[in-house]
């Protein structure tokens, strides 16, 4: 039982530690979209014996959001000879802008606080179809979702400072030694045991 609780409390705190880092990127990212807007492109063409594939994926990043976008064409036979079959990676830098794929006015348009979500389903004369989706969601929104996944770690180590602040709590596991100062009659060590392995466990 031992093993698994210290293996969880590793585990909270890799995640709390991840979860922070995440935050600080995020904030750098939040702060640098409204300088500039990045965009990030990139495409493969799959030839079959009837048809010509075309999956695009697109990231937008800009004024304080962040978008997704997936585009999936379905052209008759050779349509898209004399293009490139492939675009590897492809970054632009471009004035700052809110993510904007370009899919409005249609049916399958929400949006609410920042987050915006497009579904385009359409077909041209030529029997091309095409299908798109993007998500796009605020830069606010995944620095608290990161906040929320760190805030149990953070609780406990707050709580942990506390006890060791307050003489009358045992560090270890918070039980009132008031009645007996000497050894804790919870979890039965004595008070300085305690405090050292408190300090350890701070440290990790």
């Amino acid at each position: 039982m031992c093993a698994v609780m210290r293996l969880l409390r590793i585990l909270r705190a890799s995640i709390s530690i991840l979860s922070l880092l995440l935050c600080l990127a995020t904030a750098i990212l939040w702060i640098r979209s409204y300088f500039t807007a990045d965009h990030f492109s990139q495409y493969t063409t799959i030839d079959a014996q009837n048809r010509s594939y075309r999956p695009i994926l697109l990231v937008q990043i800009g004024k304080g959001g962040i978008g997704f976008s997936r585009i999936f064409w379905s052209v008759p036979p050779r349509s898209f000879s004399g293009t490139l079959p492939n675009e590897p990676l492809n970054h632009l830098k471009q004035p700052p802008h809110y993510p904007d794929f370009r899919y409005r006015p249609n049916p399958h348009h929400l949006a609410f606080l920042g987050f915006e979500l497009h579904r385009v389903d359409g077909t041209l004369p030529n029997g091309s179809t095409v299908t798109a989706f993007a998500l796009t969601v605020p830069c606010w929104s995944l620095l608290l979702l990161f906040l929320l996944l760190a805030f149990p770690e953070l609780l406990y180590r707050y709580r942990l400072y506390q006890r060791r602040r307050n003489p009358t709590l045992c560090p270890h596991c918070g039980y009132d030694l008031r009645a007996s100062p000497d050894r804790c009659p919870e979890c039965g060590k004595t008070r300085s045991s305690s405090i050292a392995q408190s300090d350890a466990s701070m440290a990790r």
